[in-house]
């Protein structure tokens, strides 16, 4: 089940980065676009490399519970319930 749970998120992350780069498209003079979507995918990737690193560290110096503690679940439980 948490594998189909993973697969959901990815599908929504990948859905909400493109309708982010469509609406700042939309709204962005020509001349500032490249900086700003720039900055915009270059965010996305240092998340995606801090990401396990924060894991790891919750992993080996805390206990696993912690990763439930993060800002996404958080959000996530809140939505469930």
């Amino acid at each position: 089940m948490p594998i189909v749970g993973r697969a959901i998120a990815g599908l929504g992350a990948s859905g909400l980065m493109n309708g982010v780069l469509t609406i700042l498209t939309a709204i962005l003079p020509p001349h500032r676009l490249p900086r700003i979507m720039g900055l915009n995918v270059s965010l996305g990737q240092v998340g995606m490399a801090c990401g396990p690193l924060i894991g790891g560290a919750l992993t080996e110096y805390a206990t696993w519970r912690w990763c439930m503690f993060s800002p996404g679940s958080s959000n996530a439980r809140r939505e469930l319930s």
